[in-house]
């Protein structure tokens, strides 16, 4: 299919608004000034949603790459950005989950130079503790 034959099925408002609703929904998640782009490459003939978070001003970036062909249009490009969206970890839980792997991280770098098992233990025991209340706030 030709570019100058490509049905269009989404009005440009509708792709704004689309972009706008995924910026919001991000940002009840709790996430810093999130943004959302479309990109079309006019050689591969696909489409690209771009999604930019931040966990807190001044944090780094994060960015996730959406892709779809061209045939399959923006409706399909928000199908799968909308998946990812709501798949997304409020920041509560992605910072909950971050500080348990530094943790799993802590007791690895301890039991690799040699510190004493009663030492970790407690180390230990706190992140299974936490990862229990966690599963469990979860349901």
């Amino acid at each position: 299919m030709g570019l100058a034959n490509m049905e269009i099925r989404m009005t440009p408002s509708e792709i704004l608004g689309g972009l706008l609703l995924m910026q919001d929904r991000i940002k009840e998640k709790g996430y810093y000034m999130p943004s959302a782009c479309i990109k079309i490459n006019w050689l591969s003939f696909d489409l690209t949603l771009v999604i930019e978070t931040q966990t807190e001003a001044g944090g780094g970036y994060e960015n996730k790459y959406i892709h779809t062909s061209i045939e399959n249009g923006f409706e399909s490009l928000f199908v799968k950005a909308d998946e990812y969206v709501s798949k997304m970890q409020s920041i509560q839980e992605a910072k909950r989950n971050d500080f348990i792997a530094s943790i799993g991280r802590l007791i690895d770098k301890g039991r690799e130079i040699g510190i004493e098992v009663e030492f970790m233990n407690p180390l230990t025991e706190m992140m299974g503790k936490l990862s229990t209340n966690i599963i469990e706030h979860k349901e």
